[in-house]
């Protein structure tokens, strides 16, 4: 999905998805705030941030299921690792790996 789509679906997406059931689990929130922030509908990645105030959650990387990059950034708001090109501005984390290539 392109940024000019993400932007167009993102208010229906808050409004019918999981804020209006809260039924989603925190790390989809979390991903979900990331997008938002990205494509500058930050209205409704506030309202993202307020339903994650009072979960737990955790670092976590951008796509569920994937190995992290060897180089991140962190969103520090929503605790996730996006690619360090999609999110240049953030704090970047780079990763080491050992010869094992499990990251140390």
């Amino acid at each position: 999905m392109n940024k000019a789509a993400l932007k167009s679906y993102a208010p229906t997406a808050v409004s019918h998805g999981f804020i209006a059931n809260k039924i989603a689990e925190p790390p989809t929130a979390q991903r979900l705030g990331v997008l938002l922030s990205q494509v500058d509908q930050i209205q409704l990645a506030n309202v993202v941030a307020n339903w994650l105030a009072n979960k737990r959650t955790r670092r976590i990387p951008l796509a569920s299921g994937l190995d992290e990059p060897l180089e991140s950034t962190l969103d520090t708001r929503f605790k996730v690792n996006v690619p360090a090109a999609l999110q240049p501005n953030c704090i970047k984390i780079v990763h080491s790996h050992n010869p094992l290539g499990k990251p140390t």
